[in-house]
């Protein structure tokens, strides 16, 4: 088993085979640091004790590695394994049950120490509620052990296809804790370049210490802001206690001390095991939102589309994790520009009428017979069935594609007094769909939509000049007639709305190709929306 000859070994030497065995599954337990990384010196691994049995992780063998214990890797150590192909996480994340058991327990005993004080409940009826809840407790930490371990998952499915994208949250959670990428063990610029030609994302050790600082500031930014601000906060407080709890005890959770650390710590959690470690970092420097905020408008979004069945659609329907993590990582990225518009300066919050009419636009966009969003509906719905999943939830993830335009759409149709019957419902969709292809508008914010971050500030630039474009949209909208040309549909409409010499687009079209190209850089979309605001400007009533 140890591949060795020798009857007897000393017990270093023993220690090293077993860190050394083919096996699936290594778990370590105790305090003391076994592997290093191989350009590390023992030294660096900060733990003289072990220097004899310490091993470097290329000579590991194992394909998982379980930390039990406390510091059994450093932390360059994971990388190395990480990058090499093998699975592993963090100490702090295989350990997050003990931690997160003993939190649940003191927050009980806060909560049942006000009916006992106040005689409605005696030590022996305390005990006992208390005994009888370990099951359901150890049910709600191991859920939130899958939590934490999904985000990693998607994030690290995330990154793969942009790791740059990542770049400004290390910044971000760097700067506001005052301390170096480097000295967090995560990547720099030019290791992230070199991941992103090798297709190589962040290692789920590095994800685990992103996410770890990203939740710490983002719940001190919580804590400061008022529970007001986020949907149904009393509830999620409520939801953390068990069933029974809040059937027999709810009249107390409310005077719980720590009400507002239990729901700030539930907001973190919820949305950014949802939405990755990216998210809050991400639309905060885009718009300037407050944490709150940006944790109410991920709620919102989810409530638009319907998140929790989408989630138990997936997994029920999807055969396996990576068909489940694809699923939900579409959906994110459908949201993550939806929620930067939403809270863009000057934009109204998003209320249950803009919410209903962006649902009916969502239901009908499948059917709107139009060439170019059909087709991107029908690409992503191939892609989708690639994974097994079934054929109605890959049609529902691939029209979440069109979620922002879903939510323009509503918007204009609102805001013109529009009935919410179907026809007048197709009517706005087809008229959007045809004015933003003509202009081609649509097509430079999915440039923006779909373009690789370059730099630290990319991701912000794209999105301030992505919510230009939403505007630019919203004015074309308003000043090019359609009149009865709708009912000609999306294609001809556009068609007609650019032909040579009766267009009232077609110059606009013309100048617009001229300067995008094939592959317009951020340079070029920048200028191609300074040269849509000009021709607005000069035709105020196309």
């Amino acid at each position: 088993m140890l591949g060795s000859l020798q009857e007897e070994l000393h017990v270093d030497a023993v220690i090293r085979l077993i860190l050394r065995m083919d096996v699936d599954l290594l778990w370590n337990g105790g305090i003391g640091t076994y592997v290093k990384a191989s350009h590390e010196t023992h030294a660096q691994a900060k733990d003289p004790t072990n220097d004899e049995l310490r091993i470097n992780a290329d000579e590991l063998r194992c394909r998982i590695v379980g930390e039990g214990g406390n510091l059994g890797f450093s932390p360059a150590a994971r990388i190395e394994y990480a990058l090499g192909g093998g699975r592993i996480n963090t100490d702090a994340i295989d350990n997050s049950g003990g931690v997160d058991m003993s939190d649940h327990e003191v927050n009980l005993k806060i909560l049942l120490s006000m009916p006992l004080a106040s005689g409605a409940m005696d030590m022996d009826q305390r005990n006992t509620l208390l005994e009888s809840l370990t099951e359901v407790v150890a049910e709600q930490v191991l859920a939130n052990s899958d939590t934490h371990g999904r985000q990693l998952s998607l994030d690290q499915l995330r990154s793969t296809r942009d790791p740059l994208f990542y770049w400004p949250t290390i910044q971000w959670a760097s700067a506001r804790g005052g301390r170096s990428a480097a000295s967090l063990t995560l990547p720099g610029h030019e290791l992230l370049k070199h991941r992103a030609v090798a297709r190589q994302g962040l290692t789920r050790p590095e994800l685990a210490v992103l996410q770890a600082h990203v939740k710490m500031h983002v719940f001190k930014d919580l804590m400061k802001e008022d529970p007001a601000l986020i949907p149904d906060f009393d509830g999620r407080v409520r939801r953390y206690f068990p069933a029974e709890i809040q059937s027999q005890l709810g009249e107390w959770i409310g005077q719980h001390m720590l009400y507002r650390h239990i729901g700030m710590t539930v907001v973190a959690s919820e949305v950014c095991g949802d939405a990755g470690a990216a998210f809050f970092p991400s639309v905060m420097e885009l718009t300037g939102a407050s944490a709150a905020q940006t944790a109410a408008a991920w709620i919102r979004a989810m409530e638009l589309v319907d998140g929790a069945s989408l989630r138990e659609e997936l997994r029920t329907g999807a055969p396996g994790e990576e068909a489940r993590y694809r699923g939900w990582t579409a959906l994110t990225e459908a949201v993550l520009p939806l929620v930067g518009t939403w809270l863009a300066p000057g934009e109204a919050p998003a209320g249950p009428d803009e919410i209903a009419a962006a649902r009916r636009v969502l239901a009908r966009l499948s059917a709107i017979r139009g060439s170019a969003h059909l087709d991107r509906i029908e690409h992503r719905s191939a892609s989708f069935r690639t994974l097994g999943i079934p054929a109605p939830l890959c049609n529902r993830l691939a029209v979440l594609g069109e979620l922002s335009v879903a939510r323009e759409i509503a918007l204009l149709s609102l805001g013109e007094g529009a009935s919410s019957d179907q026809a007048s419902l197709d009517n706005a969709i087809v008229r959007y769909l045809a004015i933003g292809e003509a202009s081609r508008l649509l097509p430079s914010i999915r440039a923006l939509l779909e373009r690789q971050t370059q730099d630290r500030w990319d991701p912000v630039a794209m999105g301030i000049l992505r919510n230009r474009y939403i505007l630019l949209m919203r004015q074309l909208f308003a000043q090019v007639p359609v009149g009865d040309d709708v009912k000609l549909g999306i294609d001809r409409l556009a068609q007609n709305l650019s032909r040579v010499g009766t267009g009232p687009l077609a110059s606009l079209q013309n100048e617009m190709d001229l300067i995008l190209g094939d592959d317009p850089g951020l340079a070029t979309l920048l200028v191609a929306e300074e040269r849509v605001r000009a021709w607005l400007a000069r035709n105020p009533a196309a």
